[in-house]
Protein backbone atom coordinates (compact mmCIF):
# COMPACT_ATOMS: atom_id res chain seq x y z
CA UNK A 1 0.00 0.00 0.00
CA UNK A 2 1.44 3.42 -0.86
CA UNK A 3 2.41 6.19 1.93
CA UNK A 4 0.99 9.54 0.35
CA UNK A 5 2.11 12.75 1.79
CA UNK A 6 0.16 15.60 0.32
CA UNK A 7 0.80 19.04 0.92
CA UNK A 8 -1.64 22.17 0.87
CA UNK A 9 -4.31 19.76 2.06
CA UNK A 10 -6.18 22.77 3.71
CA UNK A 11 -6.10 24.58 0.34
CA UNK A 12 -8.82 24.57 -2.42
CA UNK A 13 -7.42 21.87 -4.27
CA UNK A 14 -5.85 20.00 -1.19
CA UNK A 15 -9.68 20.01 1.02
CA UNK A 16 -10.92 18.28 -2.38
CA UNK A 17 -8.42 15.94 -3.12
CA UNK A 18 -7.76 14.30 0.43
CA UNK A 19 -10.70 13.09 1.37
CA UNK A 20 -10.13 10.93 -1.94
CA UNK A 21 -7.17 9.95 -1.20
CA UNK A 22 -8.10 8.83 2.25
CA UNK A 23 -11.11 7.10 0.28
CA UNK A 24 -8.84 5.12 -1.42
CA UNK A 25 -5.79 4.76 0.72
CA UNK A 26 -7.18 4.60 4.05
CA UNK A 27 -6.11 7.41 6.75
CA UNK A 28 -3.30 5.25 8.02
CA UNK A 29 -1.78 5.84 4.63
CA UNK A 30 -2.01 9.65 4.17
CA UNK A 31 0.11 12.41 5.80
CA UNK A 32 -1.73 15.56 5.42
CA UNK A 33 0.51 18.45 5.47
CA UNK A 34 -1.30 22.20 5.61
CA UNK A 35 -0.38 25.99 6.20
CA UNK A 36 0.42 26.70 9.60
CA UNK A 37 -1.14 30.38 8.97
CA UNK A 38 -4.38 30.57 10.94
CA UNK A 39 -5.84 32.95 7.90
CA UNK A 40 -9.99 32.20 7.53
CA UNK A 41 -9.36 30.30 4.52
CA UNK A 42 -7.09 27.77 6.01
CA UNK A 43 -9.29 27.39 9.33
CA UNK A 44 -11.93 26.47 6.82
CA UNK A 45 -9.83 24.15 5.21
CA UNK A 46 -8.47 22.36 8.48
CA UNK A 47 -12.90 21.91 9.56
CA UNK A 48 -13.10 20.62 6.66
CA UNK A 49 -10.21 17.94 7.23
CA UNK A 50 -10.98 17.55 11.12
CA UNK A 51 -14.76 16.91 10.39
CA UNK A 52 -13.86 14.38 7.65
CA UNK A 53 -11.41 12.55 10.84
CA UNK A 54 -8.44 13.15 8.55
CA UNK A 55 -4.98 14.65 10.71
CA UNK A 56 -3.34 17.18 9.48
CA UNK A 57 -0.28 18.70 10.56
CA UNK A 58 0.13 23.11 10.28
CA UNK A 59 3.61 23.54 8.60
CA UNK A 60 5.57 26.55 7.35
CA UNK A 61 7.22 24.83 3.93
CA UNK A 62 9.70 27.71 3.85
CA UNK A 63 10.97 26.77 7.19
CA UNK A 64 12.63 23.46 7.44
CA UNK A 65 12.76 23.30 11.09
CA UNK A 66 8.85 23.28 11.08
CA UNK A 67 9.14 19.49 9.56
CA UNK A 68 11.24 18.01 12.02
CA UNK A 69 9.94 14.74 13.04
CA UNK A 70 8.20 13.96 9.88
CA UNK A 71 8.23 10.63 9.31
CA UNK A 72 10.28 9.14 6.37
CA UNK A 73 9.64 6.65 3.58
CA UNK A 74 6.72 8.00 1.30
CA UNK A 75 6.12 6.39 -1.92
CA UNK A 76 4.28 9.28 -3.36
CA UNK A 77 4.28 13.02 -2.72
CA UNK A 78 1.83 14.82 -4.08
CA UNK A 79 2.59 18.94 -3.80
CA UNK A 80 -0.40 20.78 -4.05
CA UNK A 81 0.85 23.89 -1.64
CA UNK A 82 1.50 26.97 -3.36
CA UNK A 83 2.04 31.22 -2.11
CA UNK A 84 -0.61 32.70 -4.17
CA UNK A 85 -0.14 36.15 -2.93
CA UNK A 86 1.59 37.82 -5.44
CA UNK A 87 1.10 41.40 -3.98
CA UNK A 88 4.35 43.65 -4.16
CA UNK A 89 3.85 45.45 -0.88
Amino acid sequence: MPRILLTGASGFIGRRVAPLLVAHFGKENVTCLSYSEDSPHEMAGWRVLTGLGISHRPVDLLRPESLAGLSKGYTTVLHLAASTDTSTN
